[in-house]
């Protein structure tokens, strides 16, 4: 049902995701070292999981991927990026942590992914469980 294509679903996790746990139209200034979210909280860990593990990351290209990383880098190097505004930079972050791997920096392959738990074990483990 979640991934079955409903688009009000998928509309109403869009708008309500990005906004869960900060001020509605702001983001909070981007920093490369610390966390979005308020890590010594339930909900900023429960935030930061949904980040690692949402489902839209599986449908970015190999090339938004690696843009991403880019960015980043460039953020890394310089201090800021002309025309990308903190929300821009925090997607950025995301998407890069839940699809190169920390160390090797390797793109890791969907299936792998924490964001394509749901859509690719899921099934396997409930067949599992069902057999």
């Amino acid at each position: 049902f979640f991934f079955g294509g409903s688009p009000c679903t998928m509309a109403f996790l869009q708008s309500y995701l990005p906004t869960f746990g900060a001020a509605k139209g702001r983001a909070k200034p981007f920093s490369s070292t610390a966390e979005r979210y308020n890590q010594n909280t339930f909900g900023g860990r429960f935030r930061k999981m949904l980040d690692l593990t949402n489902p839209m990351h599986l449908l970015a290209t190999k090339r938004q991927v690696l843009e991403a990383r880019d960015r980043l880098k460039e953020y890394e190097r310089s201090g800021c990026v002309v025309g990308v505004s903190d929300e821009e930079l925090w997607a950025a972050r995301s998407l890069t942590a839940s699809a190169i791997h920390p160390d090797t920096g390797d793109l890791i392959p969907r299936p792998l992914r924490m964001s394509g738990f749901l859509v690719f074990n899921a099934p396997i483990c409930l067949a599992a469980v069902l057999a």
